[in-house]
C-alpha cells in the first residue's frame, strides 16, 4: 500500500457500514428510529445496529482486526525466519503494518508515512531477531529491534496526539514486545494473552482517535460487541492457520500442534462465550456446535497433512454456519449472512490447506481470509445490537 493506499481501506470499511445498514432495515424492530443526526439539537445517541456502525465503532474494529492479526503475523514471520523457510508471512506483515499506519493515521499523509516507517523498521528487525537466536549476533539483534519499538513510539504519538505518553508506556511497548512468540512448549496459548490485550489496546487507541477527530461518541456496547466478535473471528481464521502449519509439520501429536488446538479450543469457548452475554439459553448448543466445526477443519487439515489434496472432512457450507449463528440471533437474516460467509469460508479453507502442506502463500491465504472475517462479524454483531437494542 502506498501513502494514498489507505483509500481502498475506507472504502471497503464503506462497504462493511452499508451492509450494516441493510441489516439494519432487515431486522430493525418496531418502534421509533433509532437514531438522529449527531450534533443537531435533541439528537439521541445511536442505538441498535446505527450503533455497531458509526465511525468509532468502524474504527475500532478495524484497529481490532489489525492489532490481532499482527500478533500472529509477527509469530509467523519470526517462525519463517527460524527455519529459513520460504514465505509469504513477510510480505503479509508488511501489508498489515501499512493498513494499520493507514487507520493510526488517517487523513493525515505524513503522520500515516511516520507509522509505517517505524512498522516496517520493526517488522524487519523481528526477522534478524529471529535468525539471530542463540548466536554471537542475538543481543546485537535484540537491541537493534527494542529500539527500533522505541523508536516507533513518537511515530505513533505523532498520529494519535491525544495518546499520552503514559498510555503509550503502558500499552504500546509492552504489546511490541508481547508479539514476540511464547517460547516453551505452549506458544499459542502465549500468543493468544497477547491477542486479548491487542483487542484492549484498539478499544483505547480508537477512543483516543474519536476525541482526536472530534466524532460522535459511539455507542459503547455496540462498538464493543462488534470489535470483539471481530477479533475472535479474525484470531479463529489466524488460529486454524497455525494448527494446519502443526499438523504437516509434526502431525497430530505433536507439542505444537496440541498448543494450537488448545488456542483454537480456547478461541471457541471465547466466542461461545460472548453469545452468551446476550443469549445465555443459546450458549450450549451454539459451544458444541462450534466446537464441532472446528473439529471439522482440523481434520480437514491432517487429511491435506497427510497427502490427500482434497482434505477427507465433511466441509460445513456457508449456509450451514449462516444458520448456527441465525439459530442464535434473533432476526439474522441467513440469506444475507450466507453470501458474506461465502468468500470467508472459501478463503479459510484454502488458507488452511496451504498451511498444511507447508506452501509459502499460506501466509498471503491466511490474509485474504482474515480479511473476509470482518463482514460477518459487523453483520451478526448489528443483528445483535439491534436486537437487543443496544447502545
Amino acid at each position: 500500500m502506498t501513502p494514498g493506499g489507505g483509500h481502498e481501506r475506507r472504502a471497503g470499511f464503506a462497504a462493511v457500514a452499508a451492509l450494516v445498514g441493510a441489516v439494519a432495515v432487515l431486522v430493525a424492530c418496531s418502534g421509533p428510529p433509532a437514531t438522529q443526526p449527531s450534533g443537531q439539537p435533541g439528537a439521541r445517541p445511536a442505538v441498535g445496529a446505527a450503533a455497531s456502525s458509526g465511525p468509532v465503532a468502524e474504527l475500532q474494529a478495524g484497529l481490532t482486526s489489525a492489532l490481532v492479526e499482527r500478533v500472529y503475523a509477527t509469530a509467523a514471520v519470526r517462525s519463517a525466519a527460524r527455519g529459513d523457510r520460504p514465505s509469504s508471512a513477510g510480505g503479509s506483515l508488511d501489508e498489515g503494518s501499512l493498513a494499520l499506519a493507514d487507520l493510526l493515521g488517517g487523513p493525515d499523509a505524513d503522520a500515516r508515512e511516520r507509522v509505517a516507517a517505524g512498522l516496517r523498521r520493526v517488522d524487519q528487525l523481528q526477522a534478524r531477531d529471529a535468525r539471530a537466536a542463540g548466536s554471537p549476533e542475538a543481543s546485537r539483534a535484540r537491541s537493534e529491534l527494542e529500539l527500533a519499538q522505541r523508536d516507533l513510539v513518537p511515530a505513533v504519538r505523532r498520529a494519535v496526539p491525544a495518546w499520552t505518553p503514559g498510555d503509550v508506556g503502558e500499552r504500546l511497548l509492552p504489546d511490541l514486545v508481547g508479539q514476540l512468540p511464547a517460547s516453551g512448549e505452549a506458544p499459542y496459548e502465549g500468543l493468544r494473552i497477547v491477542a486479548t490485550r491487542a483487542r484492549e489496546t484498539a478499544r483505547v487507541l480508537a477512543l483516543a482517535i474519536a476525541e482526536q477527530r472530534r466524532l460522535a461518541a459511539p455507542g459503547p456496547r455496540a462498538a464493543a460487541l462488534r470489535a470483539d466478535l471481530t477479533g475472535l473471528l479474525t484470531e479463529h481464521v489466524q488460529l486454524s492457520g497455525g494448527l494446519a502449519t502443526e499438523l504437516g509439520r509434526g502431525g497430530r501429536l505433536s507439542a505444537g500442534t496440541a498448543s494450537a488446538r488448545a488456542a483454537l479450543d480456547a478461541n471457541a469457548r471465547a466466542l461461545t462465550g460472548l453469545l452468551a452475554v446476550a443469549y445465555p439459553a443459546a450458549a450450549e448448543p451454539f459451544g458444541r456446535a462450534w466446537s464441532a466445526h472446528v473439529s471439522r477443519i482440523e481434520a480437514h487439515a491432517a487429511e491435506v497433512a497427510a497427502g490427500n489434496p482434497l482434505g477427507g472432512a465433511s466441509r460445513d457450507t456457508p449456509e450451514q454456519i449462516a444458520r448456527l449463528f441465525a439459530g442464535t440471533v434473533q432476526g439474522l437474516p441467513v440469506d444475507r449472512l450466507t453470501a458474506e460467509l461465502s468468500p470467508l469460508v472459501e478463503a479459510q479453507l484454502q488458507a488452511v490447506a496451504g498451511a498444511a502442506r507447508g506452501g509459502p502463500q499460506a501466509a498471503a491465504d491466511l490474509r485474504v481470509a482474515t480479511a473476509r472475517a470482518t463482514v460477518p462479524a459487523a453483520l451478526v454483531s448489528a443483528a445483535i445490537a439491534e436486537h437487543l437494542r443496544l447502545g
